[in-house]
C-alpha cells in the first residue's frame, strides 16, 4: 500500500496554517470587518434625494478608546463598528439628527459616542435588541462625532439598515449596508490559496 499521500510538503503546511488563522480572524476579530457600501448613502423616504452619508470609520474590539457608553454593556471581546453622520440635505428645518441602525439579526450589546471635534450625540439614545438609536443637534453641512455599535457577534453577510430623521421628523431617509470580511483579509486569503494551489501542483 502506498503512503504519498502522507508525505505532505512543510511549505503547504505553512501556507494551509496560515490560511486557516486567516479564516478564524476574520471570522472573531471586529478589525476583520468592513460594511459595503461605505459610505452609505441615506435617501429620502420619498423623494430620493440624498440627505446624509454614515461613514464606517473605523471597528475596534471591546470599548473604543475615550468613548462613552450610552445604552448596554461593552464585552472586551465585542466587536465594535464607529460611524460618522455627515448631514448633506440643504432643506433642513433645524439642528436635530436621530441616527438608527438595525441589525438583520442577532442583537446590540452596547451603543454609544467618542466625543471629538463633530457635533456631539448627547441629546438621547435608545438600544434594544437589535435596533439601536441616537440623536444629536446635528444640522446641514456638518459632521457628527463618532458614535458606535457593540456586539458579541456580528457574522457577514448581516444586513445593517440605517434610518434618518430631523427636525420634526422631517426627513425620513433610509439606507443599508452588508457587513463584508476586510478587504486587506480578502487579500490575504486569495494569496495564501493561490500559494497552495501552485504548490499543489507542484506535487
Amino acid at each position: 500500500m502506498s503512503h504519498r499521500w502522507t508525505e505532505i510538503p512543510r511549505q503547504i503546511l505553512f501556507l494551509s496554517t496560515l490560511t486557516i488563522a486567516a479564516i478564524g480572524t476574520g471570522a472573531g476579530s471586529a478589525s476583520a470587518l468592513a460594511i459595503s457600501p461605505n459610505p452609505v448613502d441615506l435617501l429620502d423616504f420619498e423623494t430620493s434625494e440624498l440627505v446624509a452619508h454614515v461613514t464606517l470609520v473605523g471597528t475596534t474590539t471591546g470599548a473604543p478608546a475615550g468613548g462613552v457608553t450610552l445604552g448596554g454593556a461593552v464585552a472586551p471581546a465585542d466587536q465594535t463598528l464607529l460611524f460618522t453622520v455627515e448631514y448633506v440635505d440643504p432643506f433642513s428645518l433645524g439642528p436635530l439628527a436621530v441616527v438608527g441602525v438595525d441589525r438583520s439579526s442577532g442583537v446590540w450589546s452596547a451603543l454609544g459616542w467618542v466625543p471629538g471635534a463633530g457635533v456631539d450625540w448627547s441629546l438621547f439614545s435608545s438600544l434594544y435588541g437589535g435596533s439601536a438609536a441616537i440623536a444629536g443637534p446635528l444640522d446641514y453641512g456638518q459632521t457628527s462625532d463618532v458614535f458606535f455599535v457593540s456586539a458579541a457577534s456580528l457574522p457577514v453577510g448581516t444586513t445593517l439598515d440605517f434610518s434618518f430623521q430631523g427636525y420634526h421628523g422631517v426627513p425620513l431617509a433610509y439606507g443599508s449596508a452588508t457587513v463584508v470580511p476586510e478587504p486587506t483579509m480578502l487579500a490575504l486569503l486569495a494569496g495564501g490559496l493561490a500559494l497552495l494551489s501552485r504548490a499543489a501542483r507542484r506535487r
